[in-house]
């Protein structure tokens, strides 16, 4: 009996502290970590939510940029951080890819981090260049076949979401091409209108300007429906390969243990900002909108990514360079 009361003496000092963690929280300058250089997307979103947290908050909310090894360099530094909510991670989906290419990976997606909100969810997008001759999925298919290993993809890094989609794709289709990485998705882009590649499973929001000026064509996006920003644009699943389905997202996350009260408060805020009509006509601006997942969906969503990637990388033996 005294050792239940004692637990139980424990549960709610714990408790308490957490209402009063809460309660004084944020009691200084909030950084959040963007694992990706200056002007990338994950740089974007980490701004994004900087102003839109600085103002729900009434504290000042940093950006600063740690990239490398996959975003691995960034999330590493937020999950050895304290857990108080004052240090936080735009997670992408490249947080669920890049650990299964390290025999010791530094963090652990599932593990290290306690999911906060998902900010946006979007597909990646085929995309060849505008004057390419190919109009379809099946068309690129064919021609690839047809010409095994001459053909290469461009991809924004090793790891990240458009270099594993290109790899998926390949094992899909029967197809083999050479992977080229470059240092951002932009550069990727770029390379593709400059006919360095012949194509590119591409960020949506770094291919859609490239696009709407026809200097690349859309042949298909990569999530499960159609995409509203390219309505007409069919899905890689109705051009022919069946259950393909990639999506890119970027969320933000807080290093395990923040309390519960905290994340809670993080949450809300996120939440508020990004359905005002300036988060909302901003995240339109990106070529997105916010995705209504709090902490708990958010938490399963990466479980699943980490799975699914983690076979993806087996088989096609992906390692760090």
């Amino acid at each position: 009996m005294k050792n239940m009361l004692r637990i139980l003496a424990t549960c709610l000092a714990m408790a308490s502290v957490g209402v009063q963690a809460a309660d004084n929280w944020p009691t200084r300058t909030i950084t959040i970590v963007a694992p990706g250089g200056a002007g990338g997307t994950s740089d974007l979103f980490a701004r994004l939510l900087a102003d839109g947290l600085s103002k729900e908050l009434g504290r000042s909310v940093i950006v600063e940029n740690r990239s490398g090894a996959g975003t691995l360099i960034g999330a590493h530094v937020v999950a050895q951080a304290k857990p108080d909510g004052h240090t936080l991670l735009i997670g992408a989906a490249a947080l669920t890819i890049s650990p299964h290419m390290y025999k010791s990976p530094a963090v652990d997606p599932v593990r290290d981090f306690q999911p906060v909100r998902l900010v946006a969810r979007f597909p990646n997008v085929v995309v060849v260049n505008g004057s390419s001759s190919l109009k379809s999925v099946g068309e690129l298919v064919a021609q690839v076949r047809a010409n095994p290993g001459r053909f290469s993809y461009a991809s924004g890094g090793v790891g990240i979401s458009e270099h594993l989609t290109g790899e998926l794709f390949q094992a899909m289709t029967g197809t083999a091409l050479v992977h080229i990485p470059y240092k951002s998705s932009m550069e990727s882009v770029i390379a593709v209108v400059a006919g360095d590649a012949l194509v590119a499973f591409g960020n949506v929001t770094a291919s859609m300007p490239q696009i709407r000026a026809g200097k690349l064509r859309a042949l298909a996006v990569t999530g499960l429906s159609r995409y509203p920003g390219l309505p007409e644009v069919p899905t890689v699943a109705e051009s022919g390969v069946s259950g393909f389905e990639v999506s890119t997202w970027f969320g933000l996350l807080a290093p395990a243990g923040t309390p519960v009260e905290i994340v809670t408060a993080l949450d809300e805020a996120t939440r508020r900002f990004l359905s005002s009509p300036e988060g909302k006509e901003r995240l339109r601006a990106m070529g997105t909108e916010a995705a209504d997942v709090g902490p708990r969906a958010f938490a399963e969503l990466i479980r699943g990514e980490y799975a699914k990637w983690g076979e993806v990388v087996r088989k096609a033996n992906v390692r760090a360079e």
